[in-house]
Parts: structure tokens; sequence; C-alpha cells
């Protein structure tokens, strides 16, 4: 499976090629940034799975027409969605599945009715084929009680024929709807099951019948099981009123309605043994959590009364993160009684890291102004937009310690002090602590640790914290190889922080930071304590706080820049970027050399290599044959470029030959015109004269003589002229055929970078930097290259850095252009 991310630092380019599998697309939670789960619908295609990481959205999601899953990384009470458009559902799906959701905030779809307006489904409209799983939906359906605008399912709408909508292992709690269904409503023939839920706490007038619970309408059919509907106003199901009554049907089975339901395997009772039912939130006023009101004690007769053979597909892992079937049978609800939390060891875990990819220049200049500027090579590598925050340490940490048995530093919300909160960077953590919880986080994450240490005997293991004394001992290494999270180089640090500046002295110039640009010291005007991260400006980089905030660990012993990457720390390194309580300048090359067991004003943020995957060869193997057919484009232009000034330089002379014959003509036609005088004057004088007889006669042969003379002469020239126009016009034509071929040629120059962007064309290509490249239908993707004299394999759908695999050298490289030389759409 592909995987994609959608940051509001990283958005993607990511879908330029063709995709025939499902997509994995990751959603980074930035409380500055509306709308990006709804940007990620729009991008998705039927079968992509959108992987939303927690926290607080705002916004009102529309799946389309779309097959798709949107599913949080954590679970319903550490990602919320809260209706921006309070006046419409929280989701509007036709098909695909949501999971693991808190939705609120929401009235529902607005449609017009003789009523006035009505609204449909407060936290979901639903049609289709559409599963709700592991959500809990409340606080939907408040926004109208009127007569002339009322809400229809304050919670959940189904409608549409044909529609068979699923609402597994959730809770329907404190919805209300001003037109009854105030949990849910299956109306217009659709189909609704209700798998494992509990449905609590529900409100809805009397208009069309009184079912605060679950409604019917219209031909609506509902299915329950395993389920509790409890302490809902009015009917806990029930269909409306009259002639909408007709055609609906209720099956109940292995579920707890108060007031009793027929049905196999149905309870009865007074109490269905919630541990506080009128505190649903319970201490920590988070729903989907431990201390949730609506979770079974120990009496609760609906423990171990569920029925797993019909719920094939129940969830593993109850609303509130416990395992199912701790007993006997699953329990009804969407709670299960015991204490096993559930565990993902053999899954990977999602963390929001928000990182970017950095490639500097190559070299890039640092050092300025603090030491002598040299220049370094650094490849490229990710960085995170934020340093760590407490509640990303924390989240690692509780993981770590329940995945993999790691105890790890608690740390501190920034300063520490009363008005600091989980959005400030960690701090008071060690360089060990740092580099033990990067170690944790890439096991989580399925990703190859970085940090290592050498054990008594020598031997290289993973630093884990069994192995703290060995690391006081004898320091830590670092595995350059490995794609796990770390902490970025000096080096790497610097070029971050610089935003892509050269030779200033700040990330974003040379301006003293003062007030408003940094968090840097104690003072009249500051904060005097840290603050939240992305508080200021970012840089160029879209990297934020690289001046202030806090310190942050990298991986380097000195502060000098050095052109040399060292393989471990032993007892000291560097912390880089100033600090809220420090009171200098933040300069991007300010910093202090400390001790590894340090612990003070310091954070971190994370860095990544970008590490070529281990890959054997490629299934296709190398052509035996060379491709012929070999056109240099580059001479070829160059001898057109010749032959067209040629051509020009012989338009030129014809012009100029042309003007010399235009004056010659024009100087004939006066001459004849006063020829043609001198006639008319001889006529009138030789009638006058005609007595003076041969002598006069012997004047006028003579004339004649001269003017056929000269009528000769003019046609001749007059001919002339007419040849020198129409080779003047034979050599405009074949300047506009020249014109017209440098015009081609020029598209088809200013088209090559097009074509080396776009599908592959066959023959010769020209790739700066590394030379002629040739492909055909029948070889590709083998691309042979002419500078190599030899087959290299371009892998299909990988994207920049681009892997190509040189069977010469018998390796994979990656090819850093700035799009790819061929792409999989052929």
């Amino acid at each position: 499976m592909k995987k994609y991310i959608l940051s509001s630092m990283f958005f993607l380019a990511l879908f330029s090629f063709p995709l025939i599998h499902a997509r994995e697309i990751e959603v980074k939670y930035d409380p500055k940034i509306n709308g990006v789960i709804q940007s990620a619908i729009d991008l998705a295609s039927d079968g992509d799975i959108i992987l939303v990481s927690p926290g607080s959205y705002q916004e009102n999601l529309n799946f389309g027409n779309k097959d798709i899953k949107i599913q949080s990384t954590d679970g319903p009470s550490k990602t919320m969605i809260e209706a921006a458009d309070k006046m419409n559902s929280v989701v509007i799906m036709n098909g695909g599945t949501l999971h693991g959701f808190t939705l609120t905030g929401g009235t529902g779809t607005p449609k017009k009715s003789s009523y006035g307006s009505d609204y449909y489904g407060g936290g979901v409209h639903a049609s289709g084929n559409s599963v709700i799983e592991n959500c809990i939906i409340y606080g939907n359906g408040q926004g109208v009680d009127r007569k002339n605008a009322g809400t229809f399912a304050g919670g959940v709408y189904a409608g549409g024929k044909n529609s068979q909508v699923i609402l597994r292992n959730s809770l329907i709690y404190n919805n209300y709807a001003w037109a009854c269904g105030g949990a849910v409503l299956s109306d217009h023939r659709a189909s609704v099951k209700i798998e494992n839920c509990t449905i609590f706490g529900n409100k809805s007038t009397s208009f069309f019948g009184h079912q605060g619970g679950v409604g019917m309408a219209n031909g609506g059919q509902v299915e329950i099981f395993n389920s509790i509907v409890w302490g809902n106003t009015g009917e806990e199901i029930g269909a409306f009123s009259g002639i909408y009554a007709n055609g609906t049907q209720a099956t109940v089975s292995h579920s707890f309605i108060q007031g009793g339901y027929p049905g196999v395997g149905n309870l009865t009772g007074s109490n269905p043994g919630f541990i506080k039912e009128n505190d649903p939130f319970g201490a920590d006023r988070i729903l989907g959590t431990a201390d949730d009101g609506l979770r079974l004690d120990q009496n609760s007769p609906a423990i171990d009364q569920a029925n797993s053979k019909i719920a094939p597909k129940a969830s593993e892992f109850d609303v509130a993160n416990f395992l199912r079937r701790q007993g006997k049978n699953m329990d009804m609800g969407c709670y299960e009684f015991g204490e096993s939390r559930t565990t993902q060891s053999k899954e990977k875990k999602h963390f929001a890291l928000g990182m970017v990819g950095i490639e500097p220049a190559d070299p890039i200049s640092i050092g300025y102004p603090k030491y002598p500027a040299i220049k370094v090579g650094i490849p490229k590598f990710l960085i995170g937009v934020h340093e760590v925050t407490f509640q990303t340490w924390t989240e690692v940490r509780i993981a770590a310690k329940s995945q993999l048995g790691w105890d790890l530093n608690r740390g501190t919300q920034g300063s520490g002090y009363q008005d600091t909160n989980q959005r400030h960077p960690v701090a008071h953590i060690n360089f060990l602590d740092v580099t033990l919880w990067c170690n944790a986080l890439s096991l989580l994450s399925q990703s190859q640790p970085c940090y290592m240490i050498e054990d008594t005997n020598g031997n290289k293991q993973v630093f884990e914290p069994a192995y703290l004394s060995d690391a006081k001992k004898r320091g830590i290494f670092i595995e350059w190889g490995a794609n796990g999270m770390r902490v970025p180089t000096g080096n790497e640090w610097e070029a971050a922080a610089r935003g892509g500046l050269l030779e200033k002295k700040y990330p974003w110039g040379d301006q003293y930071p003062g007030k408003v640009l940094a968090n840097w010291y104690v003072g009249s005007g500051m904060p005097n304590s840290s603050t939240e991260v992305g508080s200021y400006q970012p840089n160029a980089f879209g990297l934020f706080d690289m001046a202030g905030g806090v310190n942050e660990f990298v991986w380097d012993d000195q502060l000098k820049p050095t052109t040399i990457r060292i393989d471990q720390i032993k007892d000291r390194l560097t912390i880089r970027g100033g600090t809220w309580n420090a009171g200098w300048a933040p300069e991007v090359t300010h910093g202090w050399e400390i001790g590894v067991t340090w612990t003070g004003t310091a954070g971190f943020r994370l860095a990544q290599s970008q590490v070529l995957p281990n890959r054997g060869a490629p299934a296709l193997k190398e052509p035996n044959e060379v491709p012929g057919g070999f056109i240099n484009y580059i001479t070829l232009l160059e001898e057109v470029k010749r032959e067209l000034a040629k051509k020009e330089q012989e338009l030129v002379d014809l012009l100029k030959q042309g003007e010399g014959k235009e004056k010659t003509l024009k100087d004939l036609k006066a001459e004849l015109a006063k020829l043609e005088r001198e006639c008319k004057a001889a006529e009138a004088g030789l009638r006058a004269c005609e007595q003076e007889g041969v002598r006069i006669r012997s004047e006028i042969a003579n004339a004649d003589k001269q003017i056929l003379s000269r009528e000769l002469q003019l046609i001749a020239l007059g001919g002339e002229l007419e040849g020198a126009r129409k080779r003047l016009k034979d050599a405009d034509c074949e300047r506009q055929k020249i014109e017209e071929r440098m015009e081609h040629l020029r598209e088809e120059i200013k088209d090559s970078p097009n074509k080396l962007k776009t599908a592959h064309t066959p023959g010769w290509h020209y790739a700066p930097g590394y030379g002629w490249l040739w492909t055909s239908p029948k070889h590709y993707p083998q691309i042979y290259s002419n500078a190599r004299q030899g087959w290299v394999y371009y892998e299909q759908g990988t994207m920049e850095p681009w892997l190509y695999y040189d069977y010469q050298l018998e390796q994979w490289e990656e090819w850093f252009l700035a799009a790819p030389l061929f792409s999989s759409n052929n």
C-alpha cells in the first residue's frame, strides 16, 4: 500500500502518478489550518484510507460518493471533529467508512419542507452503504427548536431506498431531535444495523411520535443487536405516527432495552449497571476513556451477554480502547467490562510529528557570523516543523511503557511554570532521555532505531533503558543507514535554521529579534516563560522557533563547523537555537557545549535520514543489446542555426539587389517620360516642317530608332525587375519556411523539459547531470545511459528522490531531478 502525507507544510505533488493499489493518506493536525481532512477527501479515490492524527478539528466533512475509509490513529477520545458550520451535519456520507472519531456540534443537513427548513442528521447524514464504527456522537441537533425549523435525527440519520447503514461499537449520547429520532432515524426505506452500541440520554419532542432513542419512518428498517438503549426520552425504539409508520420494522436481539423489547437474548431489568450514569464524561471530562460513567460495573447484567456469532466484524477493541471479550462472551453496549487495555505492538503506531523535507544547496555555506564560513555537503533529510511538544513526548512515553515496557523521563511542559500547557515544547530532559525516546518512537513506528550502544563484549545493541549504564560509560553510537527518528546533526540544524538564507545572522535575516521575532530573554514585554510551539513566525522553510523557545539538542560534539560527521557522542554534545531565558540574541551559530546528562531549558526537534530501501535487483533483467540510431539533437540544432543564418544572409543580399533594380527602373521610367515629351515636340515640329522633306523625315526615322531602342531597353529592364520580384517572393517564402522550422525547433526545445517530466517517448533524451538516455516500449522501464554505456532500471511509481537500479554497479541509487525522467503512465 502506498502512503502519502498531508499537512500544513507538506501537500502533495504526491498524487501525480496513476495508482493501482489503495493509498494511505496521513492527515497531520495543525490548529491554524482549517479543512485539512476535507482536503484529503477531495484528493482521495475509491479504496483509499485517510489516517487522521489526534486533534480537535473544526470542519464539516462530505464524502461525496467516494468509497473511502477515514480513520483516526488514536481513537475518539483524542480525535474530535466539531462542526464548523453549525447548521449542517458534522459528516455527510454516501458510502465509505468513518472510524474512531468524536462528532459534535452539528444540526443536520438542511432541506426545504412544508414546515420551512428541516435538518437531517446532526452528527451524521448517511446513505448508500455507509459504516460508522468506534465513534462517539454527542451534543448534536441543538441548533433549531421551533415549528418552522426542526431537526430529524440528532445523532445519525439514514435515508434513501436501498441504503444500508451500519452503526457499530459506538456511543450515541445527549443528541436532540425537535421532530423525533433523538439518537438515530431510519427513513425512506433505508436499513440501519446497530451493533454493540450504547444509546443513552438522547431527547426528542413528540411531534411525530416520541422516539428519543431510535426512530423509524417511511418504510425505514432497524436491526439492533448486542446493544444497550437506555435513558432516552419517550420511546427507546419506535416509529413515526400515522401513515409515516407504514412499512417500518425493528428487529432486536441480545440487547438491553429500557422497558424491555421482544426478541432473542434480550434482557429485562431496571438497571443496566453503568458505573455512574449521571456523569458519562467521568473525572477527566473526556468521553472514550477509562473513567467514563457509562462503562459497566462488575454487577452489570449486560456482561458476557452479547452474541459474537452474529457480529463477525465486531471491533477488536471497545470505544474506550479496552480489549473485547475479556470474559466468556462480549458485553452488550460499546464498553467492555475488564481492565485489559489494547496492545498494538504488532501494528504501526502513528504520532503527529509534522516533518518537512530539506535538500540544502550542495555545498552550503555555514558558520557565519561566529566562525569563518565553510562549505559542506549535506544529504537530503527530514526535520520537524516544531520542537517536540510535551503532548507528543507524553504520548510516545505512555505507548513505550505499555507496548515496550520502557520507563522514560516524564519531562516538563517547557519552563514548567503554572501557565504552560501540553503545546509547549518538552524540556528538562537530558540527551540520553532524548535518544531513548527517539528509539522508542522508531520501534513504535516500525522503523529502524538510529541509536546504538556497545555492550561489555563490544557488540553493538539498540540503545534501550536496560543499557543506560553502558551508555553513560561508553557513549552513544549512531547508525546512519537507519530510517528511524533522531536529532539533527549540527550542520543539518544550521542549514535548516537558515531557511535558505546565506550569511545571515538569524533565521529571518539580519534584523535584531526584539520582542516580536523570537522568545529569547526575560524582560518587559516578553512572555518570561516558554510559549506554545508555532507562536512566532516561521522561516522560509516553514520551521518554527529555530531561534528562541528552548535550546535544542543536536548530534555534534563541538560548535565550530566541520565537514566531518561524527559517529559517537561520548560525554559531551552541543545545544543550539537560544532559549526563552537566555538574554542574548539567538543567532543561528549560537550554542553551548553540555554533558550528556545535563538537564535544563533544552528540548529538541526530530530529524530523519532519507535512506534508500534495502532491495535486491529488479525482477526485469538487463537487456543484452545496445540501442542504435543515436541522434545528437544539440549538434543538429547548431547545423540548423548555421543554415538559417546562411539563408538569412542570402535574403538580405536579394533585398539589396532588388532595391538596386527598382532604382534603375525608376530612372528608366523618368527617361522614357522625357523621351515621350521630346517625341511630342518632334511630332509638332514635323507637322510644322513637313515641307522640309527628306531631311526632317530622316531625323524622325533616327528618332524612331532611338525611341525603339529605348523601349526595348525599358522592356528588358521590366522583365529583369519582374524576375527580381519573383526571386524576392521565392526568397520570402523560403524565409517563412525557415522561420516555421525555427519555431518548430524552438517548440521542441521548449517542450523537451516537459518530455522529461511526462510519460516516456521512445528514443533518445538528454537529462542534465545524467547525459543521453534511451528507452522504448519494448524495454521500458529499463533505460540505457550513453554516458555509462549500460542499462539502469527505473522503479515505477517512486517519487523524488526517484529510484534507479544500475545493472553494472548492482546497486540502487537516487536521482534528484526537478521531475521524473519517465513516469508509469505508459
